[in-house]
């Protein structure tokens, strides 16, 4: 699996990464290395079935898992994660950083120059 962009406001995307039961079926999947079934999710973790629908639906929504049709059965949908890692970068854009560093040089500023007074 390659490396692919998600950007932060795709629709449902921080609902997914936020819900903890999520992500440890996205983590189960990603383990497995393989497509899982609803019900073999449901078994591995020992969740209710419509629990593991309700989260699978969740991950789709947000990108980060692929439905697929299982190995020899009919109309028996698998799933499989859609990346093998994910990982969260916030770049600031140059206003941002500018605004930041500005804010840190007025504190020292400000530091400093009380220091002078005491």
């Amino acid at each position: 699996m390659t490396s692919k962009p998600i950007e932060l406001h795709q629709p449902g995307l921080l609902d997914a990464i936020k819900d903890i039961e999520s992500m440890g079926l996205w983590e189960c999947l990603r383990r497995a290395r393989r497509p899982l079934t609803a019900g073999e999710l449901a078994k591995q973790t020992a969740r209710q079935l419509p629990a593991v629908h309700a989260a699978l639906d969740r991950l789709a929504r947000a990108g980060l898992v692929e439905t697929k049709m299982a190995r020899g059965r009919r109309r028996t949908v698998a799933y499989a994660v859609s990346m093998s890692a994910l990982s969260i970068v916030i770049e600031a854009n140059d206003h941002e950083q500018r605004l930041e560093e500005n804010e840190e040089e007025n504190y020292i500023n400000s530091e400093q120059s009380g220091s002078l007074f005491k």
